[in-house]
C-alpha cells in the first residue's frame, strides 16, 4: 500500500475557482488549495482540492463525484488506485493521522478515458457491486 500526503500549493487554483458553480459560503476568508500529491497528479492527470476553513474537498478528474459528510484518501493496491472513505484522527493540525473504512471506488481508465467505478455493497448477498461514472455524469452520496 502507497499513503500519499497532502501538499498544499496554489496550482491551477484560479481555474478550478473560475469553474465552481457552488462554493462553500460558510466561512470567512476560506482559502482553496491544491492538496494533489505531485505523484498522483503525474501519474493520473487529476486534482485534489480543499479549502481551508470549511474543510470542503473536491476531486476534478474526468467526472463529478460528490460524498458528503466524509473524509476521503487513496490507496493504490494491486495496481489499482482505490478511494476510501477514511477517519482522521489528530491531535493539532500538524499532527493528523488518516486509516482508511470502507472502499467507495476505483478510478481507472477505460474506453479512452478516466472513471470512477463506485462499489456499493448489495445487502441482500454481501457482495460488491460497481458501476462507472465517466465525464458526462455526476453521481452525489
Amino acid at each position: 500500500m502507497t499513503v500519499f500526503q497532502l501538499s498544499p500549493s496554489k496550482f491551477k487554483v484560479q481555474d478550478f475557482l473560475d469553474n465552481l458553480t457552488d462554493p462553500p459560503d460558510f466561512y470567512e476568508d476560506d482559502e482553496c488549495y491544491n492538496v494533489t500529491p505531485e505523484d498522483i497528479y503525474t501519474k493520473y492527470g487529476f486534482l485534489v482540492f480543499k479549502f481551508d476553513k470549511s474543510c470542503a474537498g473536491y476531486l476534478m478528474v474526468a467526472f463529478v463525484f460528490e460524498n458528503y459528510d466524509n473524509d476521503m484518501m487513496f490507496s493504490i493496491e494491486d495496481d489499482k488506485l482505490i478511494l476510501y472513505n477514511a477517519t482522521i484522527s489528530s491531535t493539532s493540525f500538524v499532527d493528523i493521522k488518516t486509516e482508511k473504512t470502507n472502499a467507495v471506488g476505483e478510478i481507472a481508465f477505460e474506453k479512452e478515458q478516466i472513471v470512477l467505478i463506485e462499489y456499493s455493497e448489495n445487502t441482500a448477498s454481501g457482495k460488491m457491486e460497481s458501476s462507472s461514472i465517466s465525464a458526462n455524469e455526476t453521481s452525489s452520496t
